[in-house]
């Protein structure tokens, strides 16, 4: 993504806020078919030691979740966005922008089908989205049916 200097975020703090703020993010990775694939997700960011995890799920009928095991992947964090006018300035000689944030994160995927990691990932999910709700759903209220949905997912 090209950044002029005097957008570009370089507090990495801030950047990782911002992931955390604004979870829902596109997964970009090549199918084997050198073919661009994306799905969009909501995304648990981790800090370990000095990298970042991004923790997710895909279904596994998603085409994707075949072949990224392993590769480069893009995440794009698509966060606030306007329209802005040239009309609304007095200045001459202006045009109108689209001013925008988004965070690039780019890392390497890997997969996992282990039935016990992916129940801890179903919860470390409910938990952290559930956070903020007065009634927040848990997964161990629904384990029978949640249990049925991990074989589903990668």
């Amino acid at each position: 993504m090209y950044v002029p200097k005097e957008f570009r975020e370089s507090n990495f703090n801030q950047l990782i806020a911002e992931m955390k703020k604004n979870s829902f993010g596109i997964l970009l990775s090549n199918n084997d078919d050198t073919k661009i694939e994306a799905t969009h997700l909501a995304f648990i960011i981790q800090e370990a030691q000095e990298n970042l995890v991004m923790i997710t799920h895909l279904a596994k009928p998603n085409p994707q979740s075949k072949t990224m095991n392993g590769k480069d992947c893009l995440i794009i964090f698509p966060v606030p966005h306007a329209y802005v006018s040239a009309s609304w300035y007095v200045e001459k000689n202006i045009v109108s922008t689209w001013n925008y944030t988004a965070i690039h994160a780019y890392g390497k995927v890997t997969t996992i089908e282990n039935k016990d990691e992916m129940r801890q990932i179903g919860l470390k999910t409910s938990d952290y989205f559930e956070k903020g709700q007065s009634k927040p759903w848990k997964y161990e209220d629904h384990t029978e049916y949640g249990e049925k949905l991990l074989s589903g997912i990668v």
